[in-house]
């Protein structure tokens, strides 16, 4: 009966010891599960926007090089193509009207921006000879990522493709960005603003800060000189984003990053674009190059029975030039 007495006097207990056992584990669980909670929200909340568009694995489909792939494995540099549409209507679907690689180069600590002329007559890939921005209306970045390596004997496999009226968007979400503009250009950049509908008008020259809507304005600037310093203008949008961008904190990136998100299609996901972005927290540099330069022999005019104006120039020569400026060996 002791034994048994005993035994019902430390029952209560032990069932308060499991109970308060049960407890703390379900308060712990409980704080493991909102912390995860808030984790997603966090996470659905900066990348929310993200659409990612994978391209193929299979770098010969991309218009890869073997050899290309073997020389350039080793290299901390990821080169994507930049693709600026001068859709209208939105859809994305137009001529490549804006084509760069866009090369973040560890290696060294710089970001490289290379633009190609949009008239450049190139081989596209069972379309024969064409201007190289027609290739992105024939089969999207696909397509027109393969016609840039074929041709220039690059590497690329990631891109990002902003409609010029969704550029806007992401300066305005930057505060605008600074530019140097002449009274021509003014007058021009005033008329693409008119011709838009949206926007206010830019009041002077010299060195402005330019809302999203000014400086796409500026950046569709064609009339007033040649192709080559329309792509030069559309460098110095870019150079003035990385400009504005320089210096700022990881936060201020993952917020830049979520505003950024929804006005863009890539292939690259949310690791590559935070990953791409840590370079940007050192001291980097941004360095240009533009086909066809001073060096390119290159020239332009109408020499073919389809009647179209055409830059033409030494391909392998270009992409001699090419390969030196992203990876700096001969």
């Amino acid at each position: 009966m002791a034994k048994g007495t005993r035994y019902r006097e430390n029952a209560p207990k032990q069932k308060k010891k499991l109970a308060l056992g049960w407890k703390i584990a379900i308060s712990v669980l409980s704080v493991i599960l909102a912390l995860v909670i808030a984790a997603f929200a966090v996470f659905f909340y900066y990348f929310g926007g993200l659409k990612t568009t994978y391209l193929t694995n299979d770098t010969s489909q991309l218009g890869i090089d073997s050899q290309v792939v073997e020389d350039t494995s080793d290299k901390d540099i990821t080169n994507i193509a930049l693709f600026g549409v001068d859709s209208r209507d939105h859809d994305d679907t137009g001529r490549s009207d804006a084509l760069m690689i866009l090369s973040v180069d560890k290696m060294h600590g710089k970001i490289k921006l290379t633009s190609i002329a949009r008239d450049t007559r190139v081989y596209i890939s069972d379309m024969g000879y064409d201007k190289i921005a027609h290739a992105y209306a024939y089969g999207g970045p696909e397509l027109s990522i393969k016609t840039i390596n074929q041709n220039f004997n690059t590497n690329i496999q990631e891109y990002v493709t902003v409609n010029f009226d969704q550029l806007a968007t992401v300066i305005n979400a930057l505060g605008g960005v600074t530019l140097t503009i002449t009274e021509q250009e003014r007058i021009s950049a005033n008329e693409n603003i008119a011709a838009l509908g949206t926007g206010t008008l830019i009041r002077q020259s010299g060195t402005v800060l330019l809302t999203g809507e000014q400086a796409v304005g500026y950046a569709r600037i064609r009339n007033i000189d040649s192709d080559s310093m329309r792509a030069q203008r559309q460098r110095n949008v870019l150079n003035a984003i990385f400009e504005q961008m320089k210096g700022k904190s990881s936060l201020e990136y993952a917020e830049f990053i979520r505003l950024l998100l929804p006005n863009v299609e890539t292939s690259l996901d949310y690791g590559d674009l935070m990953g791409l972005a840590t370079i940007m927290f050192g001291s980097v540099t941004m360095e240009e190059m533009a086909f066809p330069n001073e060096n390119s022999n290159a020239r332009g005019g109408i020499f073919y029975s389809d009647g179209a104006w055409y830059y033409e120039y030494d391909l392998d020569v270009a992409s001699q030039q090419l390969y030196q400026f992203i990876y700096e060996e001969e």
